[in-house]
């Protein structure tokens, strides 16, 4: 609905937070998708402590919601870990990755072959090599490359191989 206009999809969201947090209050897990959002489009329009504040907030919301909002708190978690590591704190960035990828792997299991396990494991790379930890960076790109490779066994997948390419490029700036 509002692809590409950030502006516009935060006046939105905004609007629809305030008029659920009136009947709902603060923290319920009805709140958790639009604290979720406003978070998004905040980060998008680089407003990054208000994101975090809202991340934050829609972690708590999830988090009421039990075993069945799992997959929204990972990539709550991955949402926050990327705007944390846009402000240059790649401890606290760090922290949320691996958050998103132990969600993850609860879900999906720890073996499972998928694009969302490379994304975080290349996502906790950056927030090493972010913190000057080389050594632990390469070890994480190579196991999201690792996976890449595995779902290009099987199929041609496009976003597979633009984070194969990604990682390599990566690898290669260490």
């Amino acid at each position: 609905m509002f692809a590409g206009e950030p502006q516009k999809a935060l006046a939105a969201y905004e609007r629809s937070l305030k008029i659920l947090q009136k009947g709902l209050g603060k923290e319920h897990k009805a709140l958790a998708k639009p604290y979720h959002d406003v978070a998004i489009a905040q980060s998008a329009l680089g407003r990054y402590d208000e994101a975090i504040a809202n991340f934050g907030a829609a972690i708590r919301c999830y988090e009421l919601g039990g075993a069945k909002m799992q997959k929204d708190l990972m990539s709550c978690y991955a949402g926050l870990g990327d705007t944390l590591y846009k402000t240059g704190d790649f401890t606290r960035a760090y922290a949320r990755h691996a958050a998103a990828l132990k969600i993850y792997e609860e879900v999906f299991g720890a073996d499972s072959v998928n694009l969302l396990r490379a994304k975080y494991c290349a996502l906790m790379a950056g927030d090493l090599a972010g913190l000057g930890n080389k050594t632990e960076a390469l070890q994480n790109y190579e196991k999201a490359l690792k996976v890449a490779n595995k779902i290009l066994e099987k199929s041609n997948d496009k976003h597979a191989k633009s984070l194969k390419a990604e990682v390599e490029a990566k690898i290669k700036e260490l």
